[in-house]
């Protein structure tokens, strides 16, 4: 199990990575993702290194700035994230920023069984969007 300190610190050493993008050329894709409001997830899918990560820091930059949570689950700190780990990770983003409703995580086929959590979160009215690569 991850501990909630080292959670903290991956969250908030990954917010510096949206922050620092800037005169990025838009994705094709770009304009469906603002545009999004469904009660399904956003799924942004591809080869590697094709633009998915880039693509969802634009969305986040562009519509949703002040009222996201973003995790990326292509980090070495966390190589042992499981399942039973996502309620802490929740716990932590409501910690750390309060409640907020438009979730992005990016490279979530890291974690094995990634798919009940998202459907949990869709139940709960959560707006999701994810990325995942091809590769696996």
């Amino acid at each position: 199990m991850i501990q909630k300190s080292l959670m903290r610190t991956v969250i908030q050493d990954q917010l510096t990575e949206i922050e620092r993008l800037d005169h990025i050329a838009p994705r094709d894709a770009f304009d469906l993702g603002l545009s999004y409001n469904g009660s399904s997830a956003f799924i942004i899918k591809g080869i590697r290194r094709c633009g998915k990560s880039t693509m969802l820091k634009q969305i986040i930059n562009t519509r949703f700035r002040d009222s996201f949570f973003y995790f990326n689950f292509d980090d070495e700190r966390i190589s042992g994230f499981a399942v039973e780990d996502f309620q802490v990770l929740m716990e932590t983003f409501i910690e750390l920023f309060g409640d907020m409703r438009n979730v992005f995580f990016d490279e979530i086929q890291n974690v094995k069984g990634w798919e009940l959590f998202i459907n949990r979160l869709l139940r709960e009215g959560y707006r999701v969007f994810i990325t995942g690569s091809n590769s696996s």
